[in-house]
């Protein structure tokens, strides 16, 4: 599945998404893993201050993060996408 076709699945439980300022940072999500195990074509979630020094290391190609406009500005210059939810873990 595509990362684009996630977000429109995902619909009002999303604020807003990487795609949104990089429409072609759209990678192939095959699986999901938790932040720490994650791969390249992964989907994870950071939650909580606990793990949002995974956003500096994580090899998942997207994330589900809160609405935190530093995070997802870190995420971006990664090149790792991202989709802004209330309830990251969903």
């Amino acid at each position: 599945m595509k990362f684009d076709e996630l977000v429109v699945r995902l619909g009002e439980t999303v604020s807003h998404s990487s795609l949104d300022a990089q429409p072609t940072l759209n990678p192939d999500i095959t699986g999901v893993a938790a932040i720490a195990e994650a791969a390249p074509h992964t989907l994870s979630y950071i939650e909580g201050e606990k793990f949002r020094h995974h956003a500096e290391t994580t090899a998942a190609s997207a994330l589900i993060v809160p609405d935190d406009t530093d995070l997802q500005a870190q995420l971006t210059a990664r090149r790792v996408a991202w989709v802004a939810a209330s309830e990251p873990r969903l």
